[in-house]
């Protein structure tokens, strides 16, 4: 009998061999090895590591229980509590040896037979993996089925070790694999081929960049085409249904409208995986957020219009300027020719007024293309709004409410005053003219930005008609006014516009149709 052979080995250096690599490799506090007669109602207790020396009584104990329970079911038997396990909750013996978990996988000879089990213990309660019992069972695999039990059982063990360290480098692998993919700023993802696509692996950074968890994804494979914003949809889908029938990669921009309603810009990459005969197994790629990227890109092509605009109307206004010279002067030479009571001495005053009217105009166009002279200064913009706060309550009427929020310990900035106070009262006159039935005009301070590079804030809000995306591209340009004719010449945000670039600063614009708009003035702080 097998278990015969095995009694004449006893708690030699092989078993010790075993107990000690099964105890680090799935990192418990002890482990032995039970050989049972399940005949004679015997077992032998070979190898102990990390245990008190356990008596004959306690070794009957222990394989008339948990131990008898795995050479006679050939499973392993995990258990977790020794307290609560229904195998092991009755014998207190257990707790009094150290076991509050228990690990126990079989040791099967090459014919099938159950001889015995391989222990590894805690002194508390604890989970078992999957992957410590898959090495559990590798060493007792590599013991039993390399190798007799009488036969070279260093080999054995030799054999196991080198099967639980390959075990362990493929947890560690997995692990590493991971974390490696599961750390990185995108969303790493895999689609079946035929459709409705169902996700095989969305990566966890799905939930923060769209909302969706991962779990949400496979569950509803409509949510990939459903998601994407309904102006960009038709165009992903084609590109995607052909790439699909030609088996190539694809590389996409688009928007999704994430759980929440807001707006994602995303960059799709698909490739096709394929097997060693070429057939297409499933598709993987990622998504990452490209929607800062879309905003600067933006930003940066509205400054490089407004640029080419702030050049052709800077240029023009230096020409109109110079004729409007010789106009004025003309003029003042031709007054000079006339009486006093002369009727015609009145033409030419109205001939100066144009001119002045003018001169006024191409300022405008100057302080646009940035090309004004300024006289900064050191300032407090919550001086400068305070100024203007009589003066705006009578301009705006009396059916707009005026109300503002003025941040405490400002930082101060450098500008020119009187050029700032324009600014503002430029944009509260807009917002008044976009509450043709009365609102609420809000004029609020704060500091924002970082630390290292500090901005003060002036947010101009209204509650009136707002705008759409097509007319904020265009409210900086000079002359694009959305009054009727005669009631404005455009050049209000335009040159608004011009004095803060000129003053290192920038406008942002928040606005949506029948909710209003926010203009909010960035000036760095004062060194």
């Amino acid at each position: 009998m097998v278990l015969e052979e095995a009694t004449c080995l006893g708690p030699d250096e092989t078993f010790d061999r075993l107990a000690r690599l099964a105890a680090k490799a799935v990192q418990s506090s002890a482990a032995f090895v039970s050989l049972v007669d399940c005949a004679a109602d015997e077992s032998i207790f070979a190898g102990i590591t990390g245990l008190p020396e356990i008596s004959p009584g306690e070794r009957k104990m222990l394989s008339q229980t948990i131990c008898r329970h795995v050479v006679s079911t050939g499973t392993p038997l995990v258990v977790a509590d020794t307290q609560t396990h229904p195998l092991a909750r009755n014998e207190p013996a257990l707790r009094e040896l150290g076991l509050g978990a228990y690990l126990g996988v079989p040791l099967t000879t090459a014919a099938g037979e159950v001889v015995g089990v391989l222990c590894t213990v805690d002194r508390h309660e604890r989970e078992w993996s999957p992957v410590q019992v898959e090495i559990a069972e590798g060493l007792a695999a590599a013991v039993m089925t390399e190798i007799g039990l009488r036969t070279s059982m260093t080999a054995a063990a030799r054999q196991a070790e080198e099967r639980a360290a390959i075990l362990e480098s493929l947890r560690t692998a997995d692990l590493r694999f991971r974390s490696l993919i599961e750390n990185i700023p995108l969303v790493t993802y895999m689609n079946s081929v035929e459709e409705p696509f169902t996700s095989i692996y969305m990566s966890p950074q799905v939930e923060g960049l769209i909302g969706y968890t991962p779990e949400e994804w496979a569950q509803r494979p409509e949510l990939a085409v459903d998601g994407i914003h309904p102006d960009d949809r038709v165009r992903v889908q084609a590109l995607a249904r052909e790439a699909r029938q030609r088996g190539v990669p694809t590389r996409c921009e688009f928007r999704f409208v994430a759980r929440d309603g807001s707006v994602v810009w995303v960059l799709d990459q698909t490739i096709p995986v394929r097997d060693d005969s070429g057939t297409i197994l499933c598709h993987q790629g990622f998504l990452l957020d490209i929607t800062e990227q879309k905003r600067l890109e933006d930003q940066l092509r509205q400054s490089q219009k407004m640029e080419a605009i702030g050049q052709l109307a800077g240029g023009i206004a230096h020409d109109f300027n110079n004729m409007l010279t010789a106009i004025t002067g003309y003029a003042e030479l031709l007054a000079h020719s006339f009486d006093e009571d002369d009727s015609r001495a009145a033409d030419v005053d109205q001939i100066r007024k144009a001119a002045a009217h003018a001169a006024a105009l191409t300022r405008q166009l100057l302080a646009f293309s940035r090309k004004q002279v300024l006289l900064p200064q050191r300032l407090d913009v919550n001086d400068v709004v305070r100024d203007l706060e009589g003066m705006l309550a009578r301009t705006i009427g009396a059916q707009v409410e005026l109300k503002t929020s003025l941040a405490d310990g400002l930082a101060l900035v450098e500008t020119d005053p009187d050029q700032l106070a324009q600014v503002v009262l430029n944009m509260a006159i807009n917002g008044r003219d976009a509450m043709p039935s009365g609102g609420v005009l809000t004029i609020a301070t704060t500091i924002v930005g970082s630390n290292a590079r500090p901005f003060v804030a002036v947010e101009i809000s209204d509650t009136g008609t707002g705008m759409d995306e097509a007319t904020q591209a265009r409210v900086f340009e000079p002359f694009f006014t959305t009054k009727d004719t005669g009631k404005g010449t455009g050049l209000g945000l335009a040159t608004a516009y011009g004095v803060v670039s000129q003053s290192g600063g920038r406008i942002e614009l928040d606005s949506v149709l029948g909710r209003g708009s926010t203009f909010r003035v960035l000036l760095p702080a004062a060194a």
